[in-house]
């Protein structure tokens, strides 16, 4: 019959335990990371109103004409800025209106202000979407602006002259 040898070499339980512990781990980081990646910066409006809820209280008119936007707050919640998304042949470019050159410091309920865009090339788009731009705090404290969602926005189509 056969001779057993009894030199088997084994993985110990104590190293087998470090590496279990080791990856379970590295695991939980990855899965850490991965989520903190995901989960956005919560921005109070008002404060103690999440600013994405805010944004279905916002009520405005844009309206385009020869190169100029005018866009008047119908509702309670003042707006910080607007972001343009300019659609011409199926791509879409953007800019806010508070840029370079241009001082677009909001408009509060009740009030419109006229906006020269002539220099963005808009005349020769099919349409436009004008998007609020909303600003509030963070839990530190910190202003932060807030682009709304573009179902909050309005659609404005051009016509050619």
């Amino acid at each position: 019959m056969g001779i057993k040898s009894k030199n088997k070499l084994g993985l110990s339980p104590v190293i087998a335990t470090v590496l279990l512990v080791a990856m379970v781990i590295v695991m939980g980081t990855i899965v850490f990371i991965w989520m903190r990646g995901s989960i956005k910066e919560v921005v109070y409006k008002f404060s103690d109103k999440n600013i994405e809820l805010a944004c279905a209280d916002v009520s405005f008119d844009a309206e385009y004409t020869d190169g100029n936007l005018y866009v008047v707050n119908n509702g309670d919640v003042p707006i910080r800025d607007f972001k343009v998304q300019v659609i011409k042949g199926g791509t879409k470019t953007t800019f806010n209106l508070n840029r370079e050159g241009i001082s677009f410091d909001g408009i509060t309920s009740g009030n419109g202000k006229d906006v020269d865009i002539s220099g963005e090339n808009v005349g020769s788009a099919e349409e436009i979407l004008v998007i609020p731009v909303l600003q509030g705090r963070n839990d530190a404290g910190t202003l932060k602006n807030y682009v709304c969602d573009e179902k909050y926005g309005e659609k404005r189509f051009i016509t050619s002259n």
